[in-house]
């Protein structure tokens, strides 16, 4: 389940505590100025929400978009209070985080919460970034223990016809740099007159069988 992305915010407090699961707009802040009186009625609305997984978020963008500094934690970006509240709150109990754009790639071992993993690819959009120096730190990242998942890699063919030869080439060698045991998240765009994306999601399918996986 994907949840809304939070939108920019002035007002950053923390929400909850670390090591527990967060819950997306239902908790108080613990910053100076925070009615302590209310933490009981929060807990308790709290442990009555249902649980969500969100199985594509992208960290280093919210980050961004929100104003906050690229080394925040995810924990520290998930206590975050959002500003317009969900309509529908949430216990988010764990998710995919996903790094896919080479300017913002993690170090590694990656340091997620409890219920985490996390996925690092290359956007196809980014694919003419994908020079020598790029390839080796991605395939030190990939083949990382810490790193579960290939993602988010693909085709985006919204772009200029001239560059779709380079995303597939990028996507190709990206599997080839992959573990067999990780999963793949992809993104599989259509040109504008592609509305059903026909060619793209067949385009990617070709390239696992060169593999011959």
């Amino acid at each position: 389940m994907s949840l809304p992305r939070p939108g920019p915010s002035r007002s950053l407090p923390s929400l909850g505590s670390r090591g527990s699961s967060s819950s997306v707009g239902a908790q108080g802040s613990k910053y100076p100025g925070s009615p302590s009186g209310s933490r009981g009625v929060e807990s308790q609305l709290c442990r009555d929400l249902p649980e969500a997984f969100d199985s594509h978020m992208h960290l280093d963008r919210s980050l961004t978009k929100m104003g906050l500094p690229s080394r925040t934690s995810l924990g520290d970006f998930l206590r975050v209070r959002l500003d317009p509240v969900p309509v529908d709150p949430v216990k988010l109990a764990g998710g995919v985080a996903v790094f896919c754009d080479p300017k913002t790639w993690p170090s590694v071992p990656l340091r997620l919460e409890p219920g985490w993993v996390g996925a690092v690819g290359i956007h196809p959009k980014s694919a003419g970034q994908f020079e020598d120096a790029t390839q080796h730190r991605f395939h030190q990242l990939v083949s990382h223990s810490s790193v579960s998942a290939l993602g988010e890699v693909g085709v985006d063919f919204t772009v200029e016809e001239k560059l779709h030869a380079r995303q597939i080439s990028t996507l190709r060698w990206a599997l080839q740099s992959c573990r067999f045991d990780q999963p793949v998240v992809l993104h599989i765009r259509g040109g504008r007159l592609d509305r059903v994306h026909a060619r793209a999601h067949r385009e990617v399918l070709e390239v696992p069988e060169e593999r011959g996986s």
